[in-house]
């Protein structure tokens, strides 16, 4: 199968403080693969990252793209990247439009034709019901979920090998979500595209990826192909505080603040099972079934059972109290 992105050893320093470390995976073509963790974990900043869009960082390793590394090709080289090989569909949708230029057009300078009516069919595509309407409306004059759809529509409409999706239907109803869902599998169908989804929706991420990378604290701590057979401590906690009225326990609580260790695990300060080899050495990567986990755990025995008592501890009054003084 064909590598749409490739990411060796990737690391990326703003202002001389490490944001990145060590960064390695592929996706390949007809996939997708998630990207989840919580808020300031670095999934944004790995996305910028990859297409060269951090202002003023210093990068090290290799990002593949087309077989060539795109961190040694000059301006034109990367703008040719841009138009013809990648979309990305940023998080803000209002910041991402042109305030002055209506949304046909807009969209239209994307196809790089004059064809309203291709157009039309696209802005149905992703959900957008009065179609037409909306082609001669300027951003402001429509909603925010719109926008994002419209977003979305800009970035499918070149047929772009990668695209990359920050928080693609956060403004859009869970209707309305699941026709995005729809739309995005038959892209990839038809043209053979890999999809980078970024994500703190969790239910989005198991539907439509077939891969996921969880991060933390600018690593990645866990790359496993069932999402809900996840074997990493803190991803365990991060599916548990999820709500969902499938749950008979109450949710699990992750205490504390998202750090960036610069030795150990980058979890460590935080983490009810650590020892203190996780606060002193980054530790590697363990096959676990289909899961491949930073974690000393998986070096000692009993690594099962632990788990079990970690996610029963994380549920407990005794471990609330303890670590909401922290």
């Amino acid at each position: 199968m064909k590598k749409i992105l490739d990411v060796k050893n990737l690391s990326v320093a703003l202002q001389n403080k490490q944001i990145l470390k060590n960064i390695n995976f592929c996706l390949y073509e007809k996939k997708t693969l998630a990207i989840i963790g919580e808020s300031g974990c670095g999934k944004t900043t790995l996305a910028l990252a990859i297409v060269k869009l951090l202002s003023n960082a210093t990068y090290e390793g290799e990002i593949f793209l087309e077989n060539e590394d795109f961190l040694k090709q000059d301006k034109v080289k990367t703008q040719t990247i841009y138009k013809n090989y990648l979309s990305i569909i940023f998080q803000d949708p209002l910041a991402s439009l042109n305030p002055i230029m209506k949304i046909g057009k807009q969209i239209i300078e994307a196809l790089k034709i004059q064809d309203e009516a291709k157009v039309l069919t696209l802005l149905s595509a992703v959900g957008i019901e009065n179609a037409k309407q909306c082609y001669h409306q300027y951003p402001h004059e429509i909603s925010g979920g719109m926008r994002q759809r419209v977003v979305i529509a800009i970035a499918l409409a070149k047929n772009p090998k990668l695209i990359i999706a920050d928080e693609p239907t956060a403004s859009i109803d869970p209707i309305r979500k699941t026709k995005i869902i729809e739309l995005f599998k038959e892209i990839q169908k038809q043209y053979a595209s890999g999809i980078l989804l970024i994500t703190h929706d969790i239910e989005l991420a198991n539907n439509l990826a077939d891969n996921f990378i969880v991060m933390y604290g600018g690593t990645i701590i866990e790359k496993t192909q069932n999402l809900y057979s996840a074997k990493h401590p803190y991803t365990i906690l991060l599916l548990n505080c999820v709500p969902s009225i499938k749950k008979e326990k109450k949710l699990a609580n992750i205490s504390g603040l998202s750090s960036f260790c610069e030795n150990g695990c980058a979890f460590a300060d935080r983490c009810p099972l650590a020892i203190s080899l996780c606060k002193t050495k980054k530790p590697p990567f363990f096959k676990v079934e289909h899961s491949e986990v930073a974690c000393w755990l998986y070096n000692m025995p009993n690594a099962t059972q632990n788990l079990q008592k970690l996610l029963d501890y994380a549920q407990s009054k005794e471990y609330n109290e303890i670590f909401s003084k922290n």
